[in-house]
């Protein structure tokens, strides 16, 4: 899926437009060139009609870039799946610390004490 126009590109193209719009309204003005004028007029009223439609429809050029930005964040977490992490909490202080599964020995983030993980499940007596 293409990225959606930002509403930066959008202003400036709908800007460039209004400006090449009064730019051959003046040039023509002069009166000597009748069906000329009258075609620019017919373009400039269709313009103008897309344009607003376009405004109207605005709300749409949200929602797909929601749907973009939804895909692009999807496609980074699943690219991420890779790191997967357990959360050890120390017996020192109780801080929770995440730490990787295959990783035996750490220090604790939060009062530096040296900690071994359990290798075994804990029985119940």
């Amino acid at each position: 899926m293409a990225r959606p126009l930002s509403r930066k590109r959008r202003s400036v193209s709908a800007f460039a437009g209004i400006v090449l719009g009064i730019g051959v309204a003046v040039v023509m003005n002069d009166g000597h060139h009748r069906g000329l004028q009258e075609l620019m007029g017919m373009v400039i009223f269709v313009g103008l009609c897309v344009q607003t439609l376009s405004w109207m429809g605005a709300g749409l050029d949200k929602v797909e870039e929601r749907a973009w930005r939804r895909d692009r964040i999807a496609r980074r977490a699943a690219a991420k799946t890779g790191t997967t992490t357990t959360t050890v909490r120390c017996w020192v202080c109780q801080h929770v610390s995440a730490v990787p599964p295959g990783q035996p020995t750490l220090v604790c983030e939060h009062c530096g004490a040296r900690l071994n993980r359990r290798t075994g499940p804990v029985s119940s007596s």
